[in-house]
């Protein structure tokens, strides 16, 4: 039969595929199913956010008096209202930005970086626009997931150019609430990068991870911490103030294009953060960060190229040592903390505090203990390269894949 209007045959294609029958299907043809559906409801979203971008844009949602867009959507399609106004932010910065809309037409993004491009150019409008072609550039090359971090990144730089507002913000928005409840008390609030890291690190300090063979269980992170808390609250009731405050003692790193007031061309490789190393850290912006190294202990990592070999930690430290020795040193763990944040097993999302130290080209053949040869791995892909006989491989610009 001829179905002249697209949407119908459509309807009667997903009638079609739900008809399937898939028992005795293999594990490849229903991974390949899932995928390719999963890649035509990608492309469905992105048409659905150009139409709505028309449908806006033409005002059609007031002609059944609606008192918005959003409104509409949540009457009339099965959306809740976050998810609603998250389409229209988004349908809206396509219709005003051709070439994100050109880019996800085109498949060459997803809509997911469209939402966050969206999410990240409320308040910075005039400088969402002159930065598109760099944040699709950024977007093209990234998943979602790791795009998140990269719009967040230029946020900032983008508050450094609007009265540097939102480091006033966020001290602004600082709480702490205490608050009793059955059976025992919950405490929440907000506190900036730069707090937050000195608290993750004054509490993973006092409680480190409990040996694997205890008599107890070993405790998780959250644990730990509420028991550090209870202790350090516990000392300091049973001391007087100090005389002197302590010094803050964190990490930061930096880019070398924002560290000298540049404005960076490539936001992969743009760094600004605070606390890398504990899992405890956030973005900074530039004033932060002059802000903390004039009264602090702070690391401080200058990033002067894509890939940085040369990270410079406060005092001069060797980052090379060949083949001298196997084991990498403090002063390269650190900096290999600093630079890769997560695990570099392609795909991999696992914390840098869960990571060994790798050599990518292996000590018994050669290899040497240089930044260059070294890559953080969780001990799951680590076992994985070594006993698995997987091996990565470093590319020009920096990232880590696998060698075909």
């Amino acid at each position: 039969m001829f179905v002249s209007d697209p949407l119908e045959q459509l309807a009667a294609d997903v009638a079609e595929l739900a008809a399937e029958d898939r028992d005795g299907w293999s594990e490849a043809a229903r991974s390949a199913r899932l995928v390719g559906l999963l890649e035509q409801i990608e492309r469905l979203r992105a048409e659905a956010l150009r139409c709505g971008a028309e449908w806006d844009g033409a005002k059609a949602w007031a002609f059944d008096a609606a008192p918005s867009a959003p409104s509409w959507l949540v009457a009339n399609c099965a959306m809740t209202r976050p998810a609603a106004v998250r389409f229209v932010r988004t349908a809206r910065h396509l219709r005003g930005h051709e070439r994100t809309a050109k880019a996800l037409a085109a498949g060459d993004v997803h809509v997911e970086h469209a939402e966050q491009l969206a999410e990240v150019a409320r308040g910075r409008e005039e400088l969402a626009k002159r930065d598109e072609q760099i944040l699709v550039s950024a977007a093209e090359r990234v998943s979602p997931d790791d795009f998140v971090k990269v719009a967040r990144r230029w946020a900032e730089l983008a508050d450094d150019q609007l009265s540097k507002a939102k480091g006033r913000h966020n001290w602004e928005r600082r709480h702490l609430h205490v608050s009793p409840i059955i059976g025992g008390g919950r405490i929440d609030g907000f506190v900036d990068p730069e707090a937050t890291a000195i608290i993750a690190a004054a509490l993973d300090a006092l409680m480190p991870p409990d040996p694997k063979d205890g008599i107890e269980a070993p405790r998780t992170l959250s644990q730990r911490r509420a028991d550090a808390l209870v202790e350090m609250c516990q000392r300091s009731l049973g001391t007087s103030a100090p005389s002197s405050r302590a010094k803050s003692n964190v990490d930061i790193v930096i880019d070398s294009d924002t560290a000298t007031g540049k404005t960076p061309t490539d936001l992969l490789h743009t760094r600004c953060d605070i606390g890398g190393v504990g899992g405890g850290g956030g973005i900074l912006s530039k004033a932060a960060v002059e802000r903390i190294l004039c009264d602090s202990a702070a690391g401080y990592a200058v990033i002067r190229r894509p890939f940085a070999r040369d990270l410079a930690h406060q005092a001069s430290e060797v980052l090379d040592l060949g083949r001298r020795t196997r084991e990498p040193s403090a002063a390269q763990r650190r900096a290999v903390q600093l630079r890769d944040e997560r695990c570099q097993y392609p795909g991999c999302r696992a914390p840098v505090s869960w990571c060994d130290i790798h050599h990518l080209d292996p000590w018994e053949h050669g290899g040497v203990t240089d930044l260059d040869n070294l890559a953080a791995l969780c001990r799951r892909h680590h076992v994985t390269v070594h006993e698995g006989g997987h091996k990565l491989i470093r590319g020009p610009d920096g990232t880590i894949g696998l060698a075909s």
